[in-house]
């Protein structure tokens, strides 16, 4: 899709790995692995990761998709992990890791999709269009610290809610 564009977006990817509707998982890890290499950013759960690449240690596995990817590959990776917070790393090498916030919950549907929500703003946020991709480049860890907080604090509001749309809009974030 990305090749069909005269000027490519900044591409983000989550794989939400569904084994029952992905087939043969040789063919299934293939095919992720392709569109990671075609992504700026990728954030893939541990529960996703380890069945995209079983019995790898979580983190040497998202270090692998970043090593392995071909041509630029992603410039940003991202893992949550569900109560132990979320980790990121940059193609640059910069790392962070944030503990997940204390939250009361509710329901869990949707919080994986309202993490990358408050990841993307945060990537979005500050940051001129034509830019955003060089910029993630230049990431430091209290870049990507300040990203995965603003992820965490989008999850944890969709996990004090029922249903999947309980989503924070910025005006109730501030």
């Amino acid at each position: 899709m990305t090749r069909q564009l005269p000027s490519r977006p900044l591409v983000s990817y989550d794989p939400n790995v569904r084994p029952p509707l992905l087939g043969d998982p040789a063919t299934a890890q293939q095919r992720v692995s392709r569109l990671v290499a075609h992504s700026d950013i990728v954030k893939v759960s541990e529960q996703d990761l380890a069945w995209l690449a079983p019995g790898q240690d979580p983190v040497t596995a998202l270090t692998d998709w970043a090593d392995s990817a071909t041509g630029a590959g992603p410039a940003l990776l991202v893992l949550t992990r569900g109560s132990e917070g979320a980790y990121a790393r940059t193609r640059a090498g910069a790392q962070a890791e944030v503990a997940a916030l204390q939250v009361d919950v509710v329901d869990t549907i949707g919080a994986g999709d309202a993490f990358m929500v408050g990841l993307l703003a945060a990537v979005l946020s500050g940051t001129d269009p034509a830019g955003r991709r060089a910029a993630l480049d230049q990431w430091e860890s209290r870049d990507l610290t300040a990203a995965l907080m603003s992820g965490s604090e989008r999850a944890g509001a969709s996990l004090m809610g029922s249903g999947a749309m309980p989503y924070p809009f910025r005006a109730e974030q501030a």
